[in-house]
Formats: structure tokens, C-alpha cells, sequence
């Protein structure tokens, strides 16, 4: 028997003690794979591992594939969903790293947001995988078993890849009895805390998903980017001097905000957020690169960010507004596929003319 929805009801600190700890070492797991997956670039990301095993792209595709299909309507739902390929989540595929960690990301949202609604008085409670009944505690340890066997994996095939360069995640070699008189990562939040966001070649400019904790990395790129353009947004450099670390955290968590950076210094942002009234449609907004990273396709790797992250939402459009008089983003987003859609609009705060303009994702979404 499915368990009941339990949404909206949440759950009291002191009703979690197991589920915190299970979820923190989800949580551990998830950082082990981003530390590993941010030494790399982007053509180690999707070559294959040692005597041809799947790549590092191939594995994160389908850790996030089996975490958004289990964990989609936890209580409600078979967790095999009919809408998964399992079988193309292991298919080679010369993926850009923005799609792989928009599958990647998905899947941990996905697995975080199901957590979030459960206390330690469901664990007793039944779900369904392939038709066979569990016990939700036990769906957890095997959920949690497969991602630190994946992760493993991963970890494994970047160090192969790194050699000498690899930054360690664990105890160094030679430094155990020194971790020992300081042993500062035993617990599951402590060690994910502790991990390197990783290294990328020095001259890489990557992109990542941003989360909870990033809000003071979104306050500067955001301050800096109104401070370089004020026209070409919405709000004002006041504004949003003014907000809180709350306004922050809500900022990130009203869709999802994908950071760019140079060597792990923050140099862009863009946010995707739901369309108001229109589900098949996701936003652009609050799009700005800096200008030393101008013209170096930097400003591409955000929009194809947005784009792969729209077609794992299923959205079967992306829309943005640009000012009428900034030809410049005009056409960049002509180059990268959007063409305007007829539809003006003025500005309420200045009375700017704007111009919507449109991407179409072409085929099925990503699974």
C-alpha cells in the first residue's frame, strides 16, 4: 500500500533525528561528487574512465536520472517512474557541462525537496518501487547505498584522471596521525563543509548550480552586475542593496540560479524562474557576465545552462526581456537561438520599451 501525502505539514526538529542524519550524509555524498567533478574540465567530464568504463558525465546523469525518479512523489508513486530511460542514462553522449549538471542537480532537488516533508515517525511507512513494497527507511539506505556507490565511482575516475594533481577529499596520504590529534570531519556535515569546491584549469570558466549558502556569492555578482548595468535590469542597485540574507535565500530558491566563474572567483549569473501563469514556459532573468569575460563565450555557457535546465523541467520554451535600446544583448541572444515574439512591454520603473524574445526547445525533454 502507497503511503499518504503528508505535504504541507512539516515536520519538527525534534521528530528528525534519523532522517537529519540520513539526510546529511545524502548531503555528504552530493559534495564528495561536486569536489570531484570541479577538478575536472570539461573534456575529462565526458571521456570514458580506465579500460573504457562509463565517463564521470555518464554516472552523474544516472545518479540524478534514478533520484528524480524515485524520489517524484515519494508517497504517491511507483519509483520507477514510466517516464525514466534508464537504458539512455548510460549511453556515451558529448554533453556540455551545464547539462551535466542540470541532471545532475535535478536529481538532489528532487531527493532534498521529498526529504523535507518526512519525520522519523514515517520511516515505518510503505512506499513502491517496481511494484515491490519497502518500508520508507529502507528505500532511504538503498537510495543512499546507490549514490555512494555511484559517487565512489566518480571519485575514483577523477583521480585516475587528475594523477598528481588531485586535490584529496578524505585523509591525505601521510597525514593520519596528524587528522587524528584533530579530527575536525567525523560527522557527515562536517566533512562535506570541509571539502574543496574544486580546482578547474586555471584559465576554465565553468558554470554551477547555486544553493543555500551561496546567498552571499549571489549578493556580490548581483550588486556588481546593477553597479556595471543599471538599465539592463528590473530592480536597482538600492533595492537590492537593502535586501536580507533572507531575501537572499528566497531569491535563489524561486527557481534556479546558475553561477559563473574563473578559477572559483564569481564573474556571472543568470536565473531561470517559472513563468506566472504559463507552465510550459521558464524565464531568463538577471543575466550579467563580467566584462573581462565579454566575448569569450562566457555569456554562452549561461544561456546553454538555462536551456539544458529548462529541458529537464519540460518547459517547451525559454522567454527573456531585453531593452530596446541595448542592441548589443539583442543580438547575442539572436546568435544563441532566441527570436523576438512580437510582444512589447514598458518598464514600470523607468518606462524603457522591452522586447520578449523567445528560445524553442526543439524535442522530448531530457528524461
Amino acid at each position: 500500500m502507497k503511503a499518504t501525502s503528508r505535504a504541507g505539514r512539516p515536520p519538527s526538529a525534534a521528530t528528525r533525528t534519523i532522517l537529519s542524519s540520513i539526510e546529511a550524509e545524502f548531503r555528504r555524498y552530493q559534495a564528495l561528487g561536486d569536489a570531484a567533478m570541479g577538478q575536472l574540465g570539461d573534456a575529462e567530464l565526458v571521456a570514458a574512465g580506465p579500460h573504457g568504463a562509463n565517463s564521470i558525465a555518464i554516472i552523474a546523469r544516472h545518479i540524478g536520472g534514478n533520484l528524480a525518479s524515485r524520489f517524484t512523489d515519494f508517497l504517491t508513486s511507483d519509483g520507477e517512474k514510466p517516464w525514466r530511460k534508464r537504458d539512455e542514462e548510460f549511453e556515451p553522449r558529448n554533453a556540455a557541462r551545464a547539462e551535466i549538471v542540470a541532471h545532475w542537480e535535478k536529481g538532489w532537488q528532487i531527493l532534498f525537496a521529498s526529504l523535507s516533508d518526512l519525520s522519523d515517525s514515517d520511516l515505518d511507512r510503505s512506499v513502491v518501487i517496481r511494484g515491490q513494497e519497502l518500508a520508507i527507511h529502507d528505500a532511504l539506505h538503498r537510495a543512499l547505498a546507490h549514490v555512494s556507490y555511484h559517487v565512489g565511482q566518480i571519485v575514483y575516475v577523477a583521480k585516475a584522471m587528475k594523477g598528481s594533481d588531485w586535490r584529496y577529499l578524505s585523509i591525505p596520504p601521510g597525514q593520519s596521525e596528524a587528522y587524528n590529534r584533530n579530527p575536525t570531519r567525523e560527522r557527515a556535515e562536517s566533512h562535506a563543509a570541509h571539502l574543496p569546491a574544486g580546482a578547474p584549469p586555471a584559465d576554465s570558466v565553468t558554470v554551477r548550480q547555486a544553493r543555500l549558502g551561496d546567498e552571499a556569492v549571489i549578493r556580490h555578482v548581483r550588486l556588481a552586475a546593477l553597479a556595471d548595468s543599471p538599465i539592463a535590469f528590473e530592480s536597482t542597485l538600492e533595492r537590492e542593496q537593502n535586501r536580507t540574507d533572507a531575501d537572499w535565500s528566497r531569491w535563489i530558491t524561486r527557481g534556479t540560479v546558475f553561477v559563473l566563474e574563473r578559477a572559483g572567483e564569481p564573474m556571472g549569473l543568470v536565473a531561470a524562474v517559472p513563468h506566472d501563469s504559463d507552465n510550459a514556459s521558464v524565464f531568463l532573468v538577471s543575466m550579467w557576465v563580467h566584462p573581462e569575460l565579454r566575448g569569450a563565450r562566457a555569456a554562452d555557457q549561461l544561456v546553454a545552462a538555462v536551456i539544458a535546465w529548462a529541458k529537464t523541467s519540460g518547459a517547451a520554451q525559454v522567454l527573456l526581456h531585453v531593452t530596446e535600446p541595448n542592441v548589443r544583448a539583442r543580438r547575442f541572444y539572436e546568435r544563441t537561438g532566441f527570436r523576438a515574439t512580437g510582444l512589447d512591454f514598458i518598464r514600470k520603473r523607468d518606462g524603457l520599451a522591452e522586447i520578449e524574445m523567445a528560445y524553442s526547445l526543439a524535442g522530448p525533454p531530457g528524461a
